[in-house]
């Protein structure tokens, strides 16, 4: 009889270790328990396994995450602040799922790359449970427990110091539930059960407010024959759905570009976008399907179709103006570069760290530049091969400590006059 309790135990056991077959788990409400699985495959926690109710009488959340979700990224000093303020009482879990792109070297490269305390977060790798448990199909995508109970399902902007107090204290947090809706990209919005019904049609052309759940495939969307039928933008700003109409337009970066409009601060794309209450009110859905016709004329039905709506024009001009000119320092130049040194950069992490160019063009530092001081960059030094260097915390806006940091490693950064050719955005006159 003990052999066979003995027995019995093994398998419960077995059976709570992740185990679980994911086609078999239907998917949580708020309301809902979760089970109190057993996780195993984890890094930066101190045991080898952990339960659910290891992290009893604490608000637990689950952020779903991956390696290259630059938005996930940017979560993680805010989140750290969080968890400091409450300790003991918030604890943050990230869950990496198994049919992103990550593999278990990834996730490890990635944290051993990343010394700082804000990235000494336990998180779940190549999981298929918890995700089965929630589905989603953006990130973050955020899951809150309470003694395994689900209170809360919301993107990365509810997981703030407000709403995080109120749960504490038990009262009642008004909060939007993701709910994310997978789509086909190849097949039109809302047609055969593809987000909704609609009868045959020959022509359509939809623009909708911002939807934070829809997936698309943004662009143009070809037939066999090379010819456009189709245009899908999820989620996108008037001005860049704009310059997408008109690609002669496109290459401005945000420091040329001038507004001619009521309210600069609806277009602006480099500070703006991240905040939702933005997005809610100056990001659109649009799709337009036509029977197949070349690229210029599906832009011309865009271009048409914009015009409806927004009345926006664009248009160029030069001005001289104050701007930013980079050189090479007399008798220094940079460091060369090895050919075998992998390209890569942290400037869209956002973390606070120092920004590191390894193994990159020049145009990219000089884009790193303009987002940063917000004003044009003028390469002049007729440098053609790639460059490695460090910069100044990202979003920290200081010109001294750019030119002296600029000056150590072969260039310099200097305000002068120049002739720039900028884009112009302008509204209707009332």
């Amino acid at each position: 009889m003990k052999i066979f309790h003995k027995y019995i135990a093994a398998i419960i056991l077995l059976l709570t270790a992740n185990t679980y077959c994911p086609a078999q788990i239907k998917p949580l409400h708020i309301g809902d328990t979760i089970p109190n699985l057993t996780i195993t495959k984890l890094i930066n926690y101190p045991a080898p396994s952990l339960k659910l109710s290891d992290f009893k009488g604490k608000l637990l959340i689950l952020d779903f995450w991956f390696t290259h979700c630059g938005s996930c990224i940017e979560t993680f000093p805010k989140n750290y602040a969080l968890e400091q303020k409450y300790k003991g009482r918030l604890q943050f879990l990230l869950v990496d799922d198994k049919n992103s792109r990550d593999k278990v070297a990834q996730i490890q490269n990635f944290f051993s790359r990343h010394q700082l305390p804000i990235y000494d977060v336990p998180s779940v790798m190549e999981d298929t449970v918890l995700c089965a448990y929630f589905p989603h199909h953006t990130c973050p995508h955020c899951v809150w427990l309470k003694d395994n109970v689900v209170q809360a399902i919301t993107d990365a902007e509810d997981v703030n110091d407000q709403n995080i107090a109120r749960m504490l204290n038990h009262q009642n947090v008004p909060m939007e539930v993701k709910n994310d809706i997978r789509t086909d990209p190849s097949m039109p919005f809302f047609v055969d059960k593809n987000g909704g019904d609609s009868p045959p049609f020959i022509y359509r052309s939809i623009l909708t407010a911002y939807d934070s759940g829809l997936e698309g495939m943004n662009g143009l969307l070809e037939n066999d024959k090379g010819l456009v039928n189709e245009i899908q933008f999820v989620d996108y700003p008037k001005l860049s759905l704009y310059r997408m109409a008109y690609p002669e337009y496109g290459g401005f970066p945000y420091s040329r570009i001038i507004y001619n409009v009521a309210n600069p601060p609806d277009y602006d794309l480099v500070d703006s976008m991240q905040h939702k209450s933005w997005r809610l009110r100056n990001c659109f859905v649009y799709e337009a399907t036509f029977p197949p016709r070349s690229k210029k004329e599906a832009l011309q039905i865009m271009r048409s179709d914009l015009d409806h709506y927004f009345h926006l024009s664009l248009d160029t001009v030069v001005r001289e103006v104050p701007c930013w000119v980079l050189r090479l320092a007399d008798g220094q130049k940079p460091v060369p570069v090895a050919a075998s040194l992998k390209s890569e950069t942290n400037l869209f992490e956002r973390d606070g760290s120092l920004v590191y160019f390894k193994n990159k063009p020049l145009d990219d530092l000089v884009r790193a530049l303009e987002i940063d001081l917000k004003t044009p960059v003028v390469d002049e030094t007729h440098y053609t091969d790639n460059i490695t260097l460090s910069l100044p915390q990202s979003r920290v806006i200081d010109e001294n400590e750019w030119i002296a940091s600029l000056k150590k490693q072969g260039f310099t950064l200097r305000k002068e006059k120049r002739k720039i050719k900028f884009l112009v955005l302008s509204e209707p006159n009332p």
